[in-house]
């Protein structure tokens, strides 16, 4: 937090307040059934299934790839 620019610091007003709202929205996430059912899905059998031309594309940065 410090690294950012002061304008940036202002915006987002009591820091310690920010922080706890953006971890608990997290954990929310994490702890949601959409989200238990993303980790725990295999799609190799659908993949596998498949019959037809496949484009596959992968994105480096993307973190749910």
């Amino acid at each position: 937090m410090e690294a950012l620019p002061e304008r940036t610091r202002n915006a987002l007003g009591d820091i310690d307040n920010y922080v706890d709202v953006i971890v608990s929205q997290e954990l929310s996430a994490w702890q949601s059934a959409w989200f238990a059912s993303f980790v725990e899905y295999d799609p190799s059998p659908a993949i596998a299934a498949l019959r037809v031309p496949v484009i596959a594309l992968f994105g480096e940065l993307d973190t749910q790839v």
